[in-house]
């Protein structure tokens, strides 16, 4: 349905990304295709899926989010987040090891919550008519967006030593102009963005770590969804209160 044609869309334009903050927002959309498609299943467990994997693609989304505006200072001028060969960016030691955890967990490879909420969200699909398709297009997706990540710390990262000391590769989407670099993440910036970083990776734990319980509840959830009669008789049930002069001032 439309999820998995935004989801499939998303992991193609991220593929296509030329910097971090849009490969970023593609991989946003293709969680916002994925959820949609685990609504348009319909079962408690589809609809149970589904909330498990929201708060687990906030956290991770996020937290890359915020990598990426670091990375965007550290290097300055037009390289900026671009994944283009430049010279290594300041901090970059800091700035790739949290790349790395970022995009692990963006990725949705273990131990981070993704794999996790993934692996629940196929599950519960197991059984219904668009089973193979959805198998087909997360799957899938989460193979470009891996592919897409690497390809973004090869080029920024690990590559960019080739040229330290000298001027960077020749890009043919490089501007005219002379070359900037960055003089590295701003020092009232670094403390904030590292500290809601570190919130964030450790919440994504916190989901691994408490896997057990929360699936379980998301599951009680996705089923009332699923089946509202008993909500709407408990509701429904209850006799209206009549508002008297005393109910009045007590609500005031």
């Amino acid at each position: 349905g439309v999820g998995l044609a935004t989801l499939a869309f998303a992991a193609l334009a991220g593929l296509a990304a030329r910097d971090l903050r849009t490969l970023a927002a593609w991989m946003i959309t293709g969680s916002a295709g994925t959820i949609l498609a685990l609504v348009g299943v319909g079962t408690p467990q589809s609809l149970g899926a589904a909330m498990f994997y929201l708060p687990h693609t906030t956290f991770a989304a996020a937290a890359l989010m915020l990598v990426a505006g670091l990375l965007t200072q550290a290097r300055g001028g037009w390289l900026a987040d671009r994944f283009e060969l430049g010279a290594r960016p300041a901090q970059a030691t800091l700035l790739g090891g949290l790349f790395v955890v970022t995009a692990l967990a963006s990725a949705g490879l273990p131990p981070f919550s993704g794999f996790v909420a993934k692996a629940i969200l196929l599950d519960s699909v197991l059984g219904t008519a668009g089973a193979a398709a959805i198998w087909c297009v997360v799957l899938g997706a989460s193979l470009a967006w891996l592919i897409a990540l690497s390809r973004a710390g090869s080029l920024v990262f690990w590559k960019s030593a080739s040229v330290e000391g000298g001027p960077p590769a020749p890009s043919r989407h490089e501007p005219s102009g002379p070359m900037h670099h960055g003089a590295g993440v701003d020092a009232g910036t670094l403390p904030g963005s590292l500290a809601a970083i570190t919130l964030l990776v450790v919440a994504g734990l916190t989901i691994v770590a408490l896997a057990s319980p929360l699936s379980a509840h998301f599951a009680r959830a996705g089923a009332q969804l699923a089946a509202p009669a008993a909500y709407r008789e408990a509701v429904l049930s209850q006799q209206p209160v009549r508002r008297t002069a005393a109910t009045e001032r007590d609500t005031r």
